[in-house]
C-alpha cells in the first residue's frame, strides 16, 4: 500500500488508479502488513502481493508480512507475496550503519518474541491494540530510555 506520493508516482508512470490501494491506517510494519492482509488481500481473494521496500528495510518487512500472512484462520488462500527492495539513497554510510543496525536488532526482537507468541489472528488483536506501542491505548513502559543514537536514526526517515 503506497503513499500518497507513491500512489501519485504509479499513477504518473501508467497504473490505473484502481489498482493504487492507499493504506493510511498503519503506523509502522506490523500494522502494514496487518491492514493490507484484512483489509485487502483476505476480503479480495488476491493472489498475488508485492511488496517493496529499502534494502536496508526489507528481511525485516519480509519476515513480518510472511509471519502476517501465514496467521490462522484464512479466509482465502495467501497471496504470492514477492519483494522488491530499492536503494537507500541520500544517507551517509554512518546513518545508513545505523539503520541497518537497528532493522538487524528489530528483527531479532521480532523473531524472538511476537512471532513466537502471536500465532493466530485471534491472538493477534490483544498483541496489537493491548501491547503494541504504536497501537495500545495505554503504552508499555519503554525497555530503555532513548539514546543519542536514537536521535539521530530518526533524522534519517
Amino acid at each position: 500500500m503506497p503513499s500518497r506520493c507513491s500512489a501519485s508516482y504509479l499513477i504518473e508512470h501508467g497504473i490505473s488508479p484502481s489498482r493504487v490501494l492507499l493504506e493510511r491506517w498503519s503506523l509502522d510494519t506490523i500494522g502494514n502488513a496487518a491492514f493490507a492482509r484484512l483489509f485487502h488481500a483476505d476480503l479480495l481473494g488476491w493472489k498475488r502481493l508485492l511488496v517493496i521496500t529499502s534494502e536496508v528495510h526489507m528481511p525485516r518487512t519480509a519476515a513480518i508480512f510472511d509471519w502476517m500472512f501465514a496467521l490462522p484462520p484464512h479466509l482465502s488462500p495467501a497471496p504470492l507475496l514477492v519483494y522488491e527492495a530499492v536503494p537507500e539513497r541520500g544517507l551517509s554510510e554512518e546513518q545508513r550503519a545505523s539503520r541497518q543496525s537497528k532493522e538487524e536488532s528489530s528483527l531479532r526482537s521480532f523473531r524472538e518474541g511476537t512471532a513466537k507468541r502471536v500465532r493466530s489472528l485471534a491472538e493477534l488483536h490483544p498483541f496489537l491494540f493491548q501491547q503494541h506501542a504504536a497501537y495500545a491505548a495505554q503504552q508499555p513502559e519503554r525497555v530503555r530510555p532513548p539514546s543519542a543514537a536514537d536521535s539521530a536514526l530518526l533524522n534519517t526517515y
